[in-house]
């Protein structure tokens, strides 16, 4: 017996936006798409740092994404969304192209981890929707701040991980909030 059914969610979705997953799979790919344009726009004209620029994406992708379980049928299609945008932002970050989305001060494969973390809750977890929500919630959320304290104190302690400089405090900030 599935999950959904063992727990009396059987009616998920709860919300179709369109009458086939199609076509709210293409919705949500252009949503995604537009605001990649957009961020690229305010970079261009400096209307944000490329670094509110692309934390701003990462939360707004990130919380729509996180209610595909609500919206879709099946896995195929949230599946297919992120194995689309871990190529075309890889092709994006060797083509140094995309920049509003793209770190500038450090190369950063953030933007691959992105979706193939997506694809891989949404592979492993579809039978388990509130895995998904949370988890990308969680992402969506907690990494933006973590980046932002880890960023704001003065003096933080530094250590590097997969050649990536972070903080203890970034890091007690994202565990935390996390958490809560």
């Amino acid at each position: 017996m599935m999950f959904r059914e063992i727990m009396g969610t059987t009616n998920f979705p709860i919300w179709y936006p369109f009458s086939n997953d199609w076509w709210t799979f293409a919705t949500l790919f252009l949503i995604i798409l537009f605001l990649v344009g957009i961020s690229e726009l305010t970079l261009r004209f400096k209307w944000w740092s490329s670094h509110t620029n692309r934390k701003l994406v990462h939360i707004i992708v990130g919380l729509l994404v996180s209610i595909t379980p609500l919206i879709f049928e099946n896995r195929i299609q949230p599946a297919l969304l992120a194995a689309i945008f871990i190529i075309l932002n890889g092709i994006a970050l060797r083509k140094q192209s995309f920049k509003g989305i793209h770190s500038q001060e450090q190369k950063s494969y953030g933007t691959i981890f992105f979706p193939l973390g997506f694809l891989i809750v949404v592979v492993c977890f579809w039978n388990y929707p509130i895995y998904i929500m949370i988890s990308m919630t969680i992402l969506a959320l907690s990494d933006p701040l973590a980046a932002f304290v880890g960023e704001k104190v003065s003096n933080p302690k530094r250590y590097i991980i997969w050649a990536e400089t972070k903080s203890i405090e970034g890091s007690i900030t994202m565990l935390v909030s996390s958490m809560l």
